[in-house]
């Protein structure tokens, strides 16, 4: 009987396979820019509060004048397409919500024998969504501008500005509503090692040191609060906004209490302190002996202050 399943699996997949591949090629053509609306706008509630925090007064008037704005393609990352405002000051960040919600189409499949397959994905990618979202809404509320949050909108609303134009890779405009649609507000920071790459070549080379322990420093109080990044990046993972570090790309932070001891966050400060000295030995090895020293005194801190508890 197992056999049959089998050999009638075969024959279904190689039926259906160029089908995929043409639907595939197709919809890539389609979509050169690789943004489509439908893959933003989705019906969806987020499980914790109202998921969406409005600021008052001054502030949120604030926020609707920088939405005002026009937005232009930035980039496409795994989970997010980034839109930066006209003022350069800004970035809006859709999550690509068709890579996240469940195909619960697969329920209906008539391939009984897939049975696992199907609960294993749709659960799979039920956690990584609402690991997500988690991750977002917690870090609104308690890293909030060290990440460089303005606005968190992880619910359905009656948003007062509710229109925003998009210009995508290709030049063409799209005119969105955030009424339905999850999305991210952040400050756009320049990034760590073009911002630390400038100071050394206005000869402050102190100032950028200094700039590479800032960083040090926000992954420590960041993992002090319980937050630890499944990513492990740096290039593209911190920037500075008005000369403060911040962690600009938040999507694989995610609560995690055991990052809190000493020893695992000690861990992560190495880990991230080495991949930054091999990119300043390459670039200005004569600073690398004394970020070095610098990291050491860190260290050193630490173990003097675990020694007199």
């Amino acid at each position: 009987m197992k056999r049959k399943h089998k050999n009638l699996l075969k024959v279904v997949l190689l039926t259906l396979w160029p089908l995929i591949l043409f639907g595939v090629g197709f919809k890539i053509c389609s979509t050169p820019s690789g943004f489509d609306p439908q893959r933003i706008g989705v019906n969806f509630v987020f499980k914790q509060g109202d998921g969406s925090k409005y600021a008052d007064g001054d502030e949120f008037r604030k926020l609707q004048g920088v939405l005002s704005q026009k937005f232009y393609f930035l980039d496409s990352g795994a989970q997010c397409y980034a839109y930066v405002s006209e003022d350069q000051k800004h970035v809006l960040k859709f999550f690509k919500t068709k890579k996240l919600e469940p195909k619960y189409w697969l329920n209906y499949l008539p391939l009984p024998w897939l049975e696992k397959y199907r609960f294993r994905k749709i659960v799979m990618r039920e956690r990584r969504r609402d690991e997500i979202y988690d991750g977002f809404y917690s870090l609104y509320e308690n890293f909030r501008l060290e990440s460089a949050l303005e606005f968190v909108h992880l619910n359905p609303t009656n948003f007062s500005s509710d229109k925003v134009l998009i210009v995508d890779k290709t030049g063409k405009e799209h005119n969105l509503s955030l009424n339905k649609m999850p999305f991210v507000l952040q400050k756009r920071a320049q990034m760590v090692y073009p911002y630390v790459h400038n100071l050394f070549k206005s000869n402050n080379r102190s100032a950028g040191i200094d700039a590479l322990i800032s960083v040090i420093e926000l992954i420590k109080y960041r993992c002090q609060m319980g937050y630890v990044d499944k990513d492990g990046g740096v290039s593209n993972n911190y920037g500075f906004v008005d000369g403060k570090p911040v962690q600009i790309d938040i999507g694989q932070v995610v609560s995690d209490e055991s990052i809190k001891e000493p020893v695992n966050y000690l861990r992560e400060i190495l880990r991230i302190s080495e991949k930054m000295n091999v990119w300043l030995a390459k670039h200005y090895p004569e600073a690398s002996e004394e970020f070095q020293e610098r990291v050491q005194d860190i260290l050193i801190d630490f173990s003097v202050s675990l020694d007199s508890v």
